[in-house]
C-alpha cells in the first residue's frame, strides 16, 4: 500500500471516477479510453491506497483537486446494498464531501458526486454478477455453471462463485490468458446489456451535471 499523495497519478481530467479494484478499472478502461464522449473523465483505483475515505483525503490533497467538476465512485455491495452504501457515503463525508441518501449523483455547488453500488439491481454480489449477466453468448453461461457444480465449496460466499464463473467463461474464449479488460475489448461481455450500461451511464451523467 503506498502511504502519501505522491504515489498518485496527476490529476489530468475534471471528471474523476474512483473505482474499487484493477477489474474495475480495466474493465471500464476498455470503454473510456478512447470516444471522444470520454475524453475529461480519468478513471482511479481507490484499493491500491487502502480504502475509499484514505484514498480520498489523499486525492483531495493533489495540485489541480479545485479543476476536478465531478467526482463519482462505483463500487461493490458484496455484503449488503445498505452496507455498501453506508460506508461511501461515510468515507466521503468523513473528507467534507456529502453524497446523496441514496445512490446516484447530485450537485453541491461546487462540483456533481454520486456513486454507484454494483450489481445495480441486486441487493448485494459484486462486478463479476454484472459480467455474467452481460455475458455473450449467453448460451455457455450453462458451461459456466456446470464447471461451478464441480469445484463449488461450500463455505465460499457467492461472490466467489460469481468470480468462478466469469473466470471459466475466459478461459473457454480465444486467449485463456486474457485479463478482464481484454476480455472485454473482445467482446466477451455485452455493454449494451443494462447491467452494464448502467456504469457508462452514470459516467456520462457525472460528465453532464459536472461540466454544465
Amino acid at each position: 500500500m503506498n502511504g502519501d499523495s505522491k504515489s498518485l497519478r496527476p490529476i489530468q481530467r475534471p471528471v474523476a471516477v474512483i473505482v474499487e479494484g484493477n477489474d474495475y478499472f480495466r474493465l471500464l478502461l476498455s470503454q473510456v479510453d478512447g470516444p471522444q464522449e470520454f475524453e475529461q473523465v480519468q478513471l482511479w483505483n481507490f484499493s491500491e491506497h487502502g480504502n475509499l475515505e484514505r484514498f480520498i483525503a489523499l486525492f483531495k490533497t493533489l495540485r489541480g483537486y479545485d479543476t476536478v467538476r465531478a467526482i463519482g465512485v462505483i463500487r461493490d455491495c458484496e455484503e449488503s446494498r445498505e452496507t455498501a452504501s453506508n460506508g461511501v457515503r461515510r468515507s466521503l463525508a468523513n473528507n467534507q464531501l456529502q453524497l446523496p441518501e441514496l445512490p446516484g449523483i447530485k450537485h453541491d455547488g461546487t462540483r456533481a458526486l454520486g456513486y454507484l453500488l454494483m450489481p445495480h439491481d441486486q441487493q448485494s454480489g459484486c462486478l463479476e454478477n454484472a459480467l455474467l449477466s452481460a455475458a455473450t453468448p449467453a448460451q455457455r453461461l450453462d458451461c459456466a455453471r456446470d464447471f461451478l457444480a464441480c469445484v463449488n465449496d461450500p463455505e465460499r460466499n457467492d461472490s466467489w462463485r460469481a468470480k468462478v464463473q466469469v473466470h471459466s467463461l475466459i478461459a473457454a474464449a480465444r486467449n485463456p490468458a486474457w485479463t478482464i479488460k481484454e476480455s472485454a475489448e473482445a467482446g466477451l461481455w455485452d455493454f449494451s446489456h443494462a447491467s452494464l450500461q448502467v456504469m457508462l451511464t452514470f459516467i456520462r451523467d457525472l460528465l453532464r451535471l459536472g461540466l454544465r
